[in-house]
């Protein structure tokens, strides 16, 4: 068994705030609203092997972390992340999904796959679109045949589903994600000044990073029919964040919640690789 595994290099994508939330600055997110998780993932891909400097015909396997299926063609993933980034289609390609641990995931399972013999050059990485979120209309398929959309004239049901709202919360029991990391958190005794100091810590390392320059080197640009989104477009952070800015803001699921609005986690668009 293979016992020395490395990882050679890396890119991302920017990640920028969803289109249904707001940026740091206020404004409407959205900035990748219209490039597809495949099609970042690929970006991610090309920059990762760029930045390492491996040839696209070393790669043995390509896994790719996708938690929520968005495009008309996620059900592809992994298959057209790697193709779209030049990967010959003889190479296997896996994508996987460990809700918000798939991107870890990948890589655990790209080690695996070198230390079991199975590929010595595996490309590992996540990839999101979250704006893309269809809405859904669910019980319709006896009505409509397999490819045939609703004719001119047909009245439409109204009870749509929000399929990334719907998503977000685990019906076996009834709780929203964010409930589960406050529920952890309250087991192993983080307490909201501590949560509040964290996030603030990371939205001062984004800003400095940002003013700094310091992530153009494992950021690649995006194209998208607006305009080209880089290093300096990651927008979900606010400047000026404190741990006292953030203590003032009202917690989401009851007096003894640690999760806001300022310390979750975020929604938002891109990928790495």
């Amino acid at each position: 068994m293979v016992e020395d595994v490395v990882i050679v290099g890396g890119a991302r994508t920017p990640f920028c705030e969803w289109l249904g939330g707001k940026r740091g600055d206020g404004e409407r997110g959205g900035l990748l609203a219209d490039v597809t998780a495949e099609e970042l993932g690929a970006i991610a891909i090309k920059g990762a092997l760029a930045n390492s400097g491996t040839d696209s015909s070393a790669v043995e396997h390509v896994v790719m972390g996708h938690a929520l299926q968005t495009s008309g063609q996620a059900i592809f993933g992994s298959r057209h992340a790697g193709l779209k980034a030049g990967i010959p289609q003889e190479v296997p390609m896996l994508t996987l999904n460990r809700l918000c641990g798939s991107g870890a995931q990948s890589i655990v399972s790209g080690a695996q796959m070198i230390m079991l013999g199975e590929a010595e050059v595996v490309v590992a990485g996540g990839m999101e679109n979250l704006s893309q979120a269809p809405h859904v209309l669910r019980g319709m398929r006896d009505t409509y045949g397999l490819g045939r959309p609703p004719r001119k004239g047909d009245e439409i049901p109204k009870d749509m589903e929000d399929y990334l709202f719907t998503n977000l919360v685990d019906s076996t029991c009834d709780s929203f994600m964010a409930q589960t990391s406050d529920e952890l958190c309250k087991r192993i005794g983080v307490t909201r000044e501590e949560a509040d100091a964290f996030a603030a810590l990371s939205h001062q390392r984004t800003e400095k990073s940002i003013d700094e320059g310091t992530w153009k080197q494992e950021i690649v640009e995006v194209e998208t029919p607006d305009g080209i989104v880089g290093a300096g477009d990651e927008d979900h952070f606010v400047r000026g964040t404190t741990a006292e800015s953030l203590s003032g803001l009202r917690t989401h699921f009851g007096p003894d919640s640690l999760v806001t609005a300022g310390n979750a986690s975020g929604v938002v668009d891109g990928a790495a690789a």
